[in-house]
């Protein structure tokens, strides 16, 4: 378990593969996870490839203002259902694709992208749809 957001800083710049590997998969409290979002928002990236973040964080994350977060966010298997609206109006189209391909978007959100002004979100939301059609 991550104790505190300077350990999760330690382990983010050690360079050692053991601590990398800890800051994607070691836990943390909910009190950590929201330091280190609060107080080192340059190490969002890092939380959000976290696998054991809790819903709430992916809530703050899904509203980070880096996009490379949002997608990383958007991929997530555990991806709570109530995101996946939120990120399917995302003004960035490389999270609607990413949330239009996820294979857990309900199916009234998938009939949104496929109606999207981005070709390619739409044709992802489509080729999703029918994949699950099949």
């Amino acid at each position: 378990m991550i104790d505190s957001a300077q350990e999760f800083l330690r382990l983010c710049k050690s360079g050692d593969p053991v601590d990398i590997q800890r800051t994607m998969s070691d836990s943390a409290s909910l009190e950590v996870w929201r330091n280190i979002i609060q107080f080192y928002p340059s190490h969002c990236i890092d939380v959000a490839q976290n696998s054991t973040i809790p819903n709430e964080i992916y809530s703050i994350l899904a509203a980070s203002e880096d996009v490379f977060v949002r997608i990383i966010i958007g991929k997530k298997g555990r991806l709570p259902d109530e995101l996946f609206s939120i990120l399917a109006t995302d003004p960035d189209e490389r999270v609607r694709r990413v949330i239009a391909s996820h294979r857990r978007t309900p199916l009234s959100i998938l009939k949104n992208l496929a109606l999207d002004s981005i070709e390619s979100v739409a044709s992802v939301a489509i080729f999703n749809l029918r994949k699950r059609s099949a």
